[in-house]
């Protein structure tokens, strides 16, 4: 299978900016500079209008970091297959997003902590991943240039890409250097379950009592958007040693490491033999 090439706008430029809110850190790329101004306000018109729909701003950041999840996609769409072109990108060169910073890790779980090594998850895409896509396609509409969005560990872009694709370094497996992306559409899903010396962690599905003890310790899905990324990451981990087999199915791109450092990569992923 040939890899699709990458189509691009002619800018080159970007200007990014990072932001938090209540407690979720996020970033904000354009590829026009003289939009900056106008993308972060309609950036904050974005999450203000998401904030009017719960009472505190506590359980704004509970519904996003925790909850929200939809059980299907929109009109109950199946998870169509990436149609965007993607490339491996040089690691010495410049990125535009690099997933993730050691402080943002608790926000790219699309889990919840509960007590010892059970964690809470959901069965379709998350409030966070919804949030993501609005955004960026509110800010790209707005500015009519090339947008990149990314909330916790859910990445969504819009509009033209910049001359050469978005590059977004993705972490590594363990003992491995990070991996760098270049891609001109669609979005990315990024999920780390790691504990150091410890044992794999049992997923508790939402809505339910059944317990998945996860084959994979980290996942990157990449998709046609970022609720479609985000739902194919969570059904990768509940699907445990299948996971690679159903991305596929779905001709959607995947990295996923199981709880021995070993990685896997599903679809036409960037180096990878066909």
């Amino acid at each position: 299978m040939t890899t699709p090439l990458l189509h691009t706008g002619p800018r080159a430029a970007t200007v990014g900016l990072d932001w938090t809110a209540w407690g979720i850190c996020g970033r904000l790329v354009v590829t026009d500079p003289a939009a900056e101004q106008l993308a972060r306000a309609v950036l904050g018109q974005e999450l203000a209008a998401l904030g009017r729909n719960f009472r505190t701003q506590r359980a704004t950041r509970r519904a996003l970091r925790d909850g929200g999840w939809t059980p299907r996609m929109p009109d109950g769409q199946a998870i169509g297959p990436f149609p965007y072109g993607i490339t491996g990108g040089s690691p010495d060169g410049p990125v535009h997003l690099s997933l993730p910073a050691q402080r943002e890790r608790h926000d790219a779980m699309p889990v919840r902590v509960q007590r010892g090594s059970r964690l809470r998850i959901g069965l379709g895409p998350s409030l966070r991943a919804w949030t993501a896509q609005r955004c960026a396609e509110a800010v790209a509409e707005a500015t009519s240039c090339g947008v990149l969005v990314c909330i916790g560990g859910d990445v969504a872009t819009s509009g033209l890409a910049p001359a050469g694709g978005w590059r977004v370094e993705l972490p590594g497996a363990r003992h491995a250097a990070p991996a760098v992306v270049a891609m001109d559409g669609g979005a990315v899903s990024w999920t780390d379950l790691t504990r150091p010396g410890r044992g794999a962690r049992t997923l508790v599905v939402a809505g339910g009592d059944r317990t998945v003890r996860t084959h994979w310790t980290g996942v990157v899905v990449v998709a046609a958007n970022t609720p479609a990324a985000n739902a194919a990451c969570a059904g990768a981990l509940l699907s445990g040693p299948s996971a690679g087999r159903r991305l596929a199915d779905q001709g959607l791109l995947g990295r996923l490491t199981d709880v021995n450092g070993r990685v896997r990569e599903v679809g036409w992923w960037p180096g990878t033999e066909r």
